[in-house]
């Protein structure tokens, strides 16, 4: 750096090549005038040391990270389907100070055949800016009047700078569930409430009536935060999680990939599966900010069946 006017300043940036783990701690010195040409009556003060803790790229993929996949958390296999709905779900702003949300779903909204039986019913609520932190902590969920702890909680976060944890809880409500319609009730107990943003919420439901041809339902479940851009130094290679389906049986007839990304909206992010690339696919359900795809994979069936984000 050239000499400086007294009273002035620049900012000199450097990049650090090395690759690190994270929890290493790195010191990193800077040095004014090196070379000592200034003479000065104190040389002794001419160096800033830092110490710093690695810290993981929480924007990348959890397969950089050392995290885990999406991976499959419940198999059924039923002579029915798979339906889906989030009901009269709305985008929750943190900034409302909300301590309680009501929504509901119509017969309509979740087409259950007549006589069929209810083999699972599972309600995903994901979160977003969670500063409390409210999730899992300090929120509750009433389903059709029945209170109902939580089957899982998957998190993330960005984890240098402002930041704050995203994430979803997964609410098991197959006994509680109606085909006649359905109400869930999410309290939050956070000291002034808010504090949290909320997605939406969406219900998924496995039914068998006995008559559909048999049908494999993998539901895999996780939350990985992603952001591929330069700005957080990352790229959209890096910024990839993975859902591997290695149950799928040989042979079948047909498959479906339902794949939601919250927050993933109509023109941003690419569902990769089995070596193809399927560009903004993603459209929010609702008024809600899940964002949900559902296609047809028959033709791309493979041995390893790994879906992208």
């Amino acid at each position: 750096v050239d000499g400086l006017a007294a009273g002035a300043n620049t900012t000199v940036t450097w990049t650090d090549e090395t690759v690190r783990t994270a929890g290493d701690l790195v010191t990193v010195t800077v040095t004014a005038d090196p070379e000592d040409g200034i003479t000065e009556s104190d040389e002794e003060n001419n160096c800033k040391t830092l110490e710093k803790t690695v810290v993981n790229n929480g924007y990348r993929g959890k397969r950089w990270t050392g995290g885990e996949d999406i991976t499959t958390a419940a198999t059924y296999t039923v002579r029915g389907d798979l339906v889906y709905s989030s009901g009269t779900s709305t985008y929750l702003s943190a900034s409302t100070g909300w301590t309680d949300e009501t929504v509901t779903w119509t017969a309509g909204d979740l087409a259950v055949p007549e006589n069929a039986t209810i083999t699972a019913a599972r309600l995903y609520v994901p979160y977003t800016w969670d500063k409390g932190p409210v999730f899992p902590a300090n929120v509750t969920l009433t389903f059709n009047g029945e209170p109902i702890g939580e089957e899982a909680f998957y998190a993330d976060e960005k984890l240098w700078g402002t930041s704050y944890p995203y994430g979803m809880t997964v609410y098991d409500v197959t006994g509680a569930f109606g085909t006649g319609g359905n109400t869930a009730v999410l309290a939050n107990a956070f000291p002034g409430g808010g504090n949290v943003s909320v997605r939406g919420m969406l219900l998924a439901v496995v039914y068998d009536d006995g008559v559909t041809a048999p049908h494999t339902v993998l539901m895999n479940e996780g939350f990985d935060l992603l952001y591929g851009g330069a700005a957080q130094s990352t790229t959209p290679e890096q910024a990839t999680a993975y859902a591997p389906f290695s149950a799928v049986k040989s042979g079948a007839a047909g498959a479906r990939l339902v794949t939601v990304a919250p927050g993933a909206g109509p023109t941003e992010g690419d569902l990769l599966f089995n070596g193809e690339t399927f560009q903004n696919v993603w459209n929010y359900t609702g008024a809600s900010q899940i964002g949900l795809d559902d296609r047809d994979v028959t033709a791309l069936l493979a041995g390893e069946n790994l879906a992208g984000f």
